[in-house]
């Protein structure tokens, strides 16, 4: 840890909080998933198992940042160091976008567990292979080293000249005088700023997808319902007969005068219209309430009547608001950091603060998590077992 600089001790400080509060969030989540079998059988409970396993790992390795360091570590910790940020950070990031992809498909394409099964070893399967391949490499190639709070990939010395920028004629030097990290800007963007980058853009673009699908689901429903409304509202009349052949309807009595308002005219309606309105009309006979002084009869009319399923389209939407948040947490934790790194890019310089916000906001994945993953749960505890919502 430096001391000398206010910023870096805000920082160290900020980030070691911040990486300890997600990697207990971390493991609430690995905990509730892995104690249940209906958890583990679904891929998406899957695909959040994989992104909290990822950011436990390198919540825990930031919070000993320190020993892993020159001078309290050697080479050989900061490679440990490197290995394990690379592996779990890109890890982190594609399970993210292999749990999008899984949301859209559900959302969008109506895919249902099934079916999810068939794609299900390609989204599990590609993000810790990818980060193995690439933090293998990185360590063959020796470019882990002391960069800013971490041992990741980086140049050492930090000033040295790569043999890419030689080559584009960017120096006086005809080899590079880097001994360990050659080239490292390429490798970086390579192996983990490209697919990043790839994966926020692909993520807030899903987010809109799935927006914009369940709205229009939502508009579709609303026409729907209220077309029904207005069939259910209609009132048929029978065909007026000749006033010699009906009594007058004072002269009948109520029931007689209702049956009558509610006959259909078999000559003007289809036969569906007629199916139609003879099965409501029996349905509504059927789930008359009985007379108040038969209690029996009540509750057994009461049981009798059909059970109302629970709308697809407000889980669907629970669904979407998942998708949406998790998206959002996503971005919320990358944006700081990829500020710094455009800024860079751009030949900025970066202002210490930017550098303390994207030190504290890169480890705290976890505690994003599973504030979304919990949140359905919390929402379901009544007032009367408030106490319950301190810990879900």
């Amino acid at each position: 840890m430096t001391t000398g600089d206010p910023y870096n001790l805000a920082r160290s400080i900020l980030q070691k909080l911040s990486c300890s509060i997600s990697l207990l969030c971390s493991l609430m989540i690995i905990s509730s998933i892995t104690s249940s079998k209906i958890n583990l059988s679904k891929t998406q409970q899957r695909l959040l198992l994989g992104i909290s396993c990822c950011d436990s790992i390198t919540s825990a390795i930031w919070i000993f940042t320190d020993l892993f360091m020159p001078p309290s570590g050697n080479i050989h910790t900061c490679n440990a160091q490197g290995f394990i940020i690379q592996f779990g950070n890109i890890s982190n990031v594609l399970y993210m976008v292999a749990l999008q992809i899984q949301y859209v498909l559900t959302i969008k394409y109506g895919w249902n567990d099934t079916k999810m099964k068939k794609l299900e070893g390609a989204l599990l399967g590609v993000p810790p292979a990818f980060g193995s391949g690439t933090a293998i490499t990185a360590l063959v190639l020796d470019l882990y080293n002391p960069a800013d709070w971490d041992c990741w990939i980086a140049p050492y010395p930090g000033d040295c000249t790569s043999t890419f920028e030689i080559n584009k004629g960017n120096s006086d030097l005809e080899e590079t005088d880097c001994i360990r990290g050659d080239n490292t800007s390429i490798y970086q963007w390579a192996f983990f700023f490209a697919p990043l980058w790839t994966a926020i853009v692909f993520c807030i673009g899903v987010m809109a997808v799935v927006v914009k699908s369940v709205k229009k689901v939502e508009e579709r429903t609303a026409r729907a319902a209220l077309k029904s409304n207005r069939i259910s509202r209609l009132v048929i009349r029978r065909p007026s007969r000749r006033s010699g052949d009906v009594p007058h309807p004072d002269a009948r009595g109520d029931e007689e005068n209702a049956a009558d308002r509610q006959t259909i005219d078999v000559q003007r309606q289809s036969p569906s219209a007629v199916r139609f309105t003879l099965e409501h009309t029996a349905i509504r006979q059927t789930t008359e309430t009985p007379p108040a002084n038969n209690p029996k009869s009540d509750l057994s009319a009461k049981n009798n009547l059909p059970r109302r399923k629970k709308p697809k389209l407000a889980l669907t939407s629970r669904v979407k608001a998942q998708s949406v948040l998790y998206a959002l947490g996503f971005f919320i934790v990358w944006s700081f950091p990829t500020m710094a790194r455009f800024i860079q890019l751009i030949g900025g310089t970066m202002h210490p603060i930017l550098g303390v916000l994207a030190g504290c906001f890169i480890g705290s994945q976890g505690l994003w998590n599973a504030i979304i993953y919990f949140r359905p749960k919390y929402n379901k505890i009544d007032k009367d077992h408030w106490w319950q919502k301190i810990w879900v």
